[in-house]
């Protein structure tokens, strides 16, 4: 919990310069004093601070009472330690905060979820730096708005400045004022390489990974969710990608069906369908039976998939998801497939 919070004040804002607290997890607040939270400056939670700060400016609050106050003396001789660095895990950014200064997160390298307000509007250059196992961005408070074409949404507008900056696999949450998922969307990892050709003096980029073809799925601050679904894209995560990483996308995409067409819905169940063990295992590990219902009602499952579905519960020990497993195979034996049934 932080505990203590440097600042510069900045018109009616704050600039957020250092936090201090304990624990994996940080939620800043929404205003110190009457000021709102709007900026995070260079810096703000790397491991080192910005040496650029003038620390003639910077304020101190302390929290009283649950909340922040505005004043306090100059920033020098912390006891509690800094909320920065391999330390944290998650971080939630207040619905106010506008701009995130340059490497604001260098060296997070434990950092797994970070929540953004959907009203961010910059980032600043080398925010993730060194920032390997981010799992998940969400942006809170999406509101999707009226997009220009059939398959083109209108997205938060730092979303593809962030997916930019991490280049690991990692998930892209917008979710709706009433915290409900709008949309989930998995962009797969990928490497960039470089090599000289050295007689042309022409340095050559490949990337390797499909990571880096899904981000190019945007036009402008819009979304195309069409290119997204694309099938020869899809092929080359199928081909390229983790069965897990796959899976994950394909069922992000039918649990947020956002201008999803019957086609590209049809296409990632055939190729779930095709691959039953790792859809399973994916589905299992939820840990209740809504993603089997989703499936069943989109007619996913064959007498065949049921049962490597039915032998994945039995192995996880999962009695809920068995249960609904054996009387979706009894249906599906009492519907004339001719198939015999065990569920000793």
């Amino acid at each position: 919990m932080l505990e203590m919070i440097d600042y510069i004040p900045q018109g009616d804002g704050a600039l957020i310069v250092r936090c201090f607290g304990s624990g994996p997890a940080v939620e800043l607040p929404e205003r110190i004093g009457a000021l709102a939270v709007t900026a995070l400056a260079d810096h703000c939670f790397a491991k080192e601070p910005s040496v650029r700060i003038d620390r003639s400016l910077v304020r101190r609050s302390v929290r009283r009472g649950g909340v922040f106050e505005e004043g306090g003396s100059p920033a020098g001789g912390e006891e509690i330690p800094a909320a920065a660095g391999a330390t944290l895990r998650e971080i939630r950014l207040p619905s106010s905060l506008r701009a995130v200064g340059d490497y604001a997160f260098y060296g997070c390298s434990s950092l797994e979820r970070i929540l953004f307000p959907s009203g961010l509007v910059r980032l600043g250059g080398g925010a993730f730096v060194d920032c390997n196992h981010i799992a998940e961005v969400v942006f809170e408070d999406y509101d999707p708005g009226d997009g220009s074409g059939s398959s083109l949404l209108g997205v938060p507008p730092c979303l593809r400045e962030v997916l930019a900056e991490i280049s690991n696999e990692v998930e892209a949450v917008l979710a709706g004022p009433d915290g409900s998922d709008v949309l989930r969307l998995v962009f797969p990892g990928y490497v960039e390489e470089s090599t000289e050709n050295t007689p042309a003096r022409i340095i050559e980029v490949r990337y390797l990974g499909t990571g880096y073809n899904y981000r190019q799925c945007f036009r402008g601050r819009m979304l195309d969710l069409q290119a997204y679904d694309d099938g020869k894209l899809f092929y080359l995560a199928g081909v390229n990608e983790f069965e897990s990483t796959t899976v994950h996308l394909a069922m992000d995409r039918l649990m947020t069906p956002v201008m999803l067409s019957l086609e590209a819905g049809q296409r990632y169940l055939d190729w779930m369908r095709a691959q039953p063990e790792a859809a399973a295992d994916y589905c299992l590990s939820r840990g209740d039976t809504g993603l089997l219902l989703l499936l069943k009602d989109r007619s996913f499952f064959t007498g065949e998939v049921t049962d490597v579905f039915l032998k994945k519960a039995r192995e996880k020990g999962n009695a809920p998801a068995a249960s609904f497993l054996m009387e979706l195979g009894r249906g599906q034996a009492g519907a004339g497939s001719g198939r015999k049934y065990s569920f000793d």
